[in-house]
């Protein structure tokens, strides 16, 4: 084999490397003959863009954490109920929980950008984030309910329910892949 066979990858063994040596994901075929399939080996890091919704546009920590505050006021002052039925109204209409629809926020999904529908935020907020949180908090002493409160710092921001459920936070007006134009 001469160094014009060589693959033109970073990643590229030596001529005489066996492929065998070298497991990984499938890739496109190397110069015929090679062995090589040119994928990296495995292990080497990649790390994708943010898929979807840049994230630019997602709402950070201190936003979503003002949404929650007064959704928790809002439980308060309507004993509950009238927030539960606020919200059930919210959900359908604006994809969002009161006190996100008084900040102008609304939940999307993660990769398309469309207005989370009625059914999916219920998935959200109550089997996913309260009982699967619930139940899984409990049997790590709370860790991961203090990782679900930390999450939205980084980069992603984004909670672990939404990682879980595949939505982001936005801001109305932000984000409009779901609105003709």
């Amino acid at each position: 084999m001469t160094a014009d066979d060589q693959p033109s990858t970073p990643f590229a063994p030596p001529a005489d490397a066996d492929p065998a040596d070298f497991p990984g994901p499938a890739g496109p075929a190397g110069p015929s003959g090679s062995g090589w399939s040119g994928a990296p080996p495995y292990g080497a890091s990649y790390r994708p863009p943010l898929p979807g919704v840049p994230a630019e546009l997602r709402v950070g920590a201190m936003t979503r954490f003002g949404a929650w505050a007064l959704d928790l006021l809002l439980v308060i002052v309507t004993l509950g109920i009238g927030w539960l039925v606020w919200t059930m109204v919210t959900w359908a209409k604006h994809g969002a929980n009161p006190g996100q629809r008084l900040l102008g926020l609304r939940i999307v999904k993660a990769d398309t950008g469309e207005q989370a529908t009625w059914t999916w935020l219920f998935l959200r907020n109550f089997l996913i984030g309260g009982l699967a949180m619930s139940c899984v908090s409990g049997m790590t002493g709370g860790l991961v309910f203090l990782a679900n409160i930390i999450a939205p710092f980084f980069d992603r921001r984004q909670t672990l329910v939404d990682m879980v459920a595949g939505t982001v936070v936005v801001r109305r007006d932000a984000f409009v892949a779901d609105q003709p134009e």
